[in-house]
C-alpha cells in the first residue's frame, strides 16, 4: 500500500523507514570542496622556518575556491569547514635529530600544527605528517598549508611522489 500523505502528528520519528523512491531535502551537499596534490618537483624546506607548501595538481574544485595554493571561502559560503593535509618530508642524512611540522594557516596566521619528532640512524628519512582541522570561516577567509623542519644536516624537501599522493591538501564545507 502506497502512502500519499503523512501528517506530522501521525509519524513516529524514532521508527526506521525504507524508501524506494527519491528522498529530497535531507542532508547537505558539502560544497564548496577541493582536492589538490603536489605532482611537480620536490620543494626545498629551510631549517627552522615555515615554508608555504605548493600543490600544483588541482584534482577537483567544486565552487572555484582553490587557486594559488590556497582555499578561499567564496561569496555566500561562510560556515564550518573541514580541511586535511599531508606533506611527505624527506632528508638524506642519517646523523641528525629531526622534527617535521605541517601547519594550517588562516588569513596568514598559524592556526594549528602537527609535529613529528624522531632520531634517524638509517641513511635518511621520509615521513608524512598528516592532520585535519575544523574551522568556522567567513567569506574571503583563506587557508594554506606550511611546512617546517629542524635538522642539523642534509637536504630536506617536501616531496611530490605524484603516483602515491602523499603530499595533499583538501577540504569541504560541512554546514552553514
Amino acid at each position: 500500500m502506497a502512502i500519499d500523505k503523512i501528517q506530522s502528528e501521525s509519524i513516529n520519528l524514532a521508527d526506521n523507514f525504507a524508501f524506494t523512491g527519491t528522498v529530497t531535502g535531507a542532508g547537505g551537499v558539502n560544497t564548496p570542496c577541493f582536492s589538490a596534490r603536489k605532482s611537480d618537483s620536490n620543494q626545498s624546506l629551510s631549517n627552522g622556518s615555515y615554508t608555504k607548501i605548493t600543490f600544483n595538481n588541482e584534482v577537483y574544485d567544486v565552487g572555484n575556491c582553490y587557486a594559488s595554493d590556497r582555499f578561499t571561502v567564496p561569496s555566500g559560503e561562510a560556515g564550518k569547514y573541514v580541511f586535511s593535509s599531508g606533506v611527505m618530508i624527506s632528508n638524506n642524512d642519517s646523523t641528525n635529530t629531526q622534527y617535521v611540522i605541517t601547519a594550517f594557516y588562516v588569513n596568514g596566521t598559524q592556526a594549528t600544527e602537527c609535529q613529528i619528532d624522531f632520531r634517524n640512524n638509517y641513511g635518511g628519512f621520509s615521513n608524512t605528517p598528516a592532520h585535519s582541522l575544523h574551522l568556522n570561516l567567513s567569506v574571503g577567509d583563506y587557508v594554506e598549508v606550511y611546512g617546517a623542519i629542524g635538522v642539523t644536516s642534509g637536504t630536506t624537501t617536501a616531496d611530490s611522489h605524484a603516483s602515491r599522493h602523499r603530499t595533499y591538501f583538501q577540504g569541504f564545507k560541512l554546514i552553514d
